[in-house]
């Protein structure tokens, strides 16, 4: 005989990371080996304005209709500036329901972060909350999924990040490097449906 889980847990939190797709071209993240090995990672220019946009679908075990705690990036900083210098972002989300259609640009929720980079920071592996407290739609099911677009405004004078070298002013040394990014939710029940013997 089969018995089904399905009662309610209690209230705890949880992370779930998103699937990226980089942008084509000059807004594009650079790919090349971190440091001494041959270990691959993305970087965030400080050059150019480069584009990142991402999916989240979460576990079905988030309570729906909670709010989410926030996107953040996890990163590595590839120098340390003399004194605190920033890396300035821009982004946007909105959801898509399950069978709703792709959103349109006019319904997304926009807005900027600051990073800043510490005299200590470079090559530790950090976090930063790019954004906080992002409501669920009213029509949330469990198959709704969050659109997440970000992008390093490298270019901006706000974005500090370059070492402040005088020749060339700013080097590849001022990338951030992007390990992932994650959205912390609320829990209330298992994941799915369990069945035992």
């Amino acid at each position: 005989m089969k018995s089904e889980i399905s009662d309610p847990l209690p209230s705890a939190h949880d992370d779930q990371q998103g699937a990226v797709q980089a942008s084509a071209g000059i807004s594009a993240l650079t790919s090349e080996a971190y440091r001494d090995t041959a270990f691959i990672m993305p970087f965030f220019r400080h050059d150019q304005a480069d584009t990142l946009s991402l999916t989240f679908q979460f576990s079905h075990k988030r309570k729906l209709g909670s709010p989410l705690d926030g996107i953040h990036i996890h990163y590595i900083a590839m120098v340390n500036p003399a004194a605190i210098e920033n890396v300035y972002f821009s982004y946007s989300y909105s959801w898509q329901t399950e069978g709703g259609e792709f959103p349109l640009l006019a319904s997304w929720t926009n807005g900027n972060a600051t990073l800043p980079i510490g005299t200590t920071d470079a090559f530790k592996n950090k976090l930063f909350s790019i954004v906080t407290n992002i409501a669920a739609p009213a029509n949330e099911t469990t198959s709704s999924i969050l659109l997440f677009r970000i992008t390093r405004l490298g270019t901006d004078p706000l974005d500090t990040y370059d070492t402040d070298k005088a020749t060339p002013p700013g080097t590849s040394a001022a990338n951030l490097g992007l390990q992932y990014f994650d959205c912390h939710f609320i829990t209330d029940r298992r994941g799915s449906v369990s069945e035992f013997a």
